[in-house]
């Protein structure tokens, strides 16, 4: 299977993708950075911390 270009993707492509495809951690990244560099949105650390915490629970309930 061929992997989507993330860069090619709109915001809002690239979120339904990660919607859809919760285990796909590199989309998850790809669409925290560009989350993280869009102004007046950004991201704490904390948040940043909170990222392995957070595909633990999206991988749990897509069991």
């Amino acid at each position: 299977m061929n992997q989507p270009n993330f860069q090619t993707m709109s915001q809002t492509e690239l979120r339904a993708y990660v919607l859809a495809n919760r285990e796909d951690t590199e989309a998850f990244y790809a669409l925290a950075d560009r989350l993280k560099s869009k102004p007046g949105r950004k991201l704490s650390e904390s948040d940043l911390e909170r990222i392995p915490e957070i595909l633990t629970e999206i991988k749990q309930l897509g069991n």
